[in-house]
């Protein structure tokens, strides 16, 4: 936000009038407000720049708490740090979705169902839960469904042939640098049938840390209905 007054300890004058110090009074409790409504918490974006003009403005160890992306900072002097995981006790969970509902007739030779990215922050030990689902409508071909990760295949695995099959899928990735280590559970109900079968994998793929990447699901060719309901994932 922006401050009515800038923080200085140079003002007021020792020549200042007398009968202006009701006014000074008065600014100074409007910036302590201001300053202290700021600094306390708010959006990530809205977070303030403390006031470097006054060499007696030393604002360093005062905290943030950003509360869309549940983080703590605390002022260094010069820029914040994120200071969440130092919090004894302190979980920092990111949330990030595709909730899309996406559909196709007859898809080309591979459709993207849906597609989630990991945040920039994954590095080691961090842990990535991912959850999500849709179904087929299948009346020819044989179809399968991949889990990718850019030019890494996690899992491709055959769909069953079925007037209305549901799948749903679970991801779980490990970070321990230089590798992501990707435990998968995918499983296809026909529907009407009770039929089930679960495909299950555990798979080491390279990763460059700090750099985010994408898990997509998508579907080859056939004929019939392909229905994405959207992937919902957390990241501690």
């Amino acid at each position: 936000m922006a401050y009515t007054n800038v923080w200085t300890t140079a003002a007021p004058l020792d020549t200042q009038a007398a009968n202006q110090g009701a006014v000074d009074f008065r600014a100074t409790k409007l910036d302590v407000m201001q300053r202290i409504a700021s600094f306390g918490a708010g959006l990530l974006a809205s977070r303030p720049t403390p006031e470097t003009t006054s060499a007696s403005a030393d604002w360093t160890g005062v905290m943030y708490w950003a509360t869309d992306t549940k983080q703590t900072f605390r002022w260094n002097g010069s820029s914040w740090d994120d200071i969440s995981l130092n919090i004894p006790g302190a979980l920092q969970v990111i949330k990030f979705n595709d909730l899309s509902k996406n559909n196709s007739t007859n898809p080309p030779v591979t459709f993207g169902l849906n597609s989630v990215t990991i945040p920039t922050s994954f590095d080691n030990d961090n842990v990535v839960t991912i959850a999500g689902g849709g179904s087929f409508d299948i009346t020819a071909g044989t179809p399968s469904l991949s889990i990718t990760t850019g030019a890494t295949t996690l899992l491709s695995s055959a769909i069953p042939v079925s007037v209305e099959t549901e799948y749903t899928v679970f991801i779980s990735l490990l970070g321990i640098t230089p590798f992501v280590t990707a435990a998968i559970n995918l499983n296809f109900l026909v529907v009407g049938t009770g039929v089930t079968s679960t495909n299950t994998i555990t798979q080491l793929f390279n990763f460059s840390p700090a750099t985010g990447f994408d898990i997509t699901l998508s579907v080859s060719s056939f004929t019939g209905q392909a229905h994405g309901s959207g992937l919902s994932a957390f990241m501690v």
